[in-house]
């Protein structure tokens, strides 16, 4: 039995992991031909006939041309459960019973826990909830808007708003009930590669599977390494190109502050700042994050993402945070807000002038008073700079809390002098 890792061992692994995050965060064009013979070979294992392949620019438009095949009378028979069914479920089984008898219990969580946790679908997670939460908002918007314009200018105002009341409901309770069941029905590609990675390392390591069992896993492993996401049905697949852009921040969550987080060609993506997903204009357009806006957000998460972006320092003085003390130290902020944890911030003065620095001499001493000791005794065209640091919520003097940023307790903190 298998109870430890070699040296080797535990460098392959690392090694393994990141071949598969790269894969799983590529954005390059997936090879169309590897595709389609990974996705035709699961059909094959289950005894369907080979499939059209249609190939799409995002999952969302592969969706939307799903749903233009059923208006259109196209009739396909959902295989996402069936594929699974006979090829994942049992052969996860399977699998695992043969890593109970070869692997001890211990080792076997481990590379789960190791694996698992960084291969695991946090992007493919991320994407559904997106198309969930975006794909019934973007047609309700859209396609509502056409409707009830052209109902208007045909049949007048008072006649098309009456009429729009009655249709829309029925229309977008099919619409929402066809596209939900769609979204059930799909392959996530390499995000999710994590559970067939562990069998796959498993394996490498000395873990024995029989010839169908690694045949089966094979299979897996191919469309995992060929394909972005994917909708399986009777005669046809449709399949996402990977994305043209993503970022992630050091935990591998979707980020970035500057563009979509995860875009793709066609324009569908999805905004997100350390994997909290948020709308559009406030990473395009920032001028939209007000107070007013901020104070309005009821989603926590969402809350912070704005008032990072907004500026912590700046939000804590433009919206009347509460001086709760002022002393030798600094002056020491405090702002309640709803559902979430105060924010608490030190405000201090740079000892030493510098020529960048934001505030004059006098305009130090006027905020910072005796906190401003060096300003006092500096020539009068000195400049300085102020910085504002996030202390626990906890801290009741500002000396204690610059004391917490050294990591020492407020007794213990008695600087000569201060920088």
């Amino acid at each position: 039995m298998i109870t430890q890792l070699t040296k080797k061992q535990e460098q392959r692994m690392q090694e393994v992991i990141q071949h598969w995050l790269s894969v799983g965060r590529s954005t390059q064009p997936i090879d169309r031909e590897q595709a389609a013979a990974s996705i035709t070979a699961m059909y094959q294992a289950i005894g369907k006939p080979k499939p059209t392949v249609l190939f799409f620019s995002s999952p969302m438009m592969c969706i939307l041309a799903w749903g233009a095949m059923r208006s259109a009378g196209i009739e396909r028979g959902q295989l996402g459960d069936q594929l699974w069914d006979q090829l994942g479920d049992q052969l996860g089984d399977q699998l695992w019973d043969q890593l109970r008898g070869q692997l001890g219990d211990q080792l076997g969580d481990q590379l789960w826990d190791q694996l698992g946790d960084q291969l695991r679908g946090q992007l493919g997670d991320q994407l559904w909830d997106q198309l969930r939460g975006q794909l019934g908002g973007q047609l309700r918007g859209q396609l509502g808007d056409q409707l009830r314009g052209q109902l208007r200018g045909q049949l007048g105002d008072q006649l098309g708003d009456q009429l729009w009341d009655q249709l829309w409901d029925q229309l977008w309770d099919q619409l929402r009930d066809q596209l939900w069941d769609q979204l059930r029905n799909y392959f996530g590609g390499a995000h999710w590669c994590a559970w067939e990675v562990f069998y796959d390392f498993c394996n490498e390591i000395g873990v024995n599977y029989t010839k169908d069992q690694r045949e089966r896993l094979n299979l897996w492993m191919t469309q995992s390494q060929h394909c972005h996401w994917w909708f399986p049905y009777d005669g046809i697949a449709l399949v996402s190109e990977r994305p043209t852009t993503l970022s992630v921040d050091d935990r591998g969550r979707l980020h970035s502050t500057e563009k979509q987080s995860i875009g793709y060609s066609d324009g569908w993506g999805i905004h997100a700042v350390h994997g909290v997903r948020v709308d559009a204009d406030i990473i395009e357009n920032k001028a939209s994050i007000t107070l007013d806006r901020i104070a309005k957000e009821q989603n926590a998460e969402v809350r912070r993402v704005m008032i990072e972006l907004y500026g912590a320092p700046k939000y804590l003085l433009d919206s009347g945070a509460k001086v709760i003390n002022h002393d030798q130290a600094g002056i020491l902020y405090r702002k309640d807000i709803r559902d979430d944890e105060p924010m608490v911030m030190v405000r201090v003065l740079n000892s030493t002038p510098e020529p960048d620095g934001v505030m004059t001499r006098d305009e130090a001493i006027a905020v910072f008073g005796d906190a401003a000791k060096a300003a006092i005794n500096a020539p009068e065209g000195a400049r300085f700079k102020e910085y504002m640091i996030r202390v626990p919520p906890g801290m009741r003097t500002a000396h204690e809390a610059v004391a917490w940023t050294f990591g020492l307790d407020a007794e213990d903190y008695h600087p000569a002098i201060e920088s």
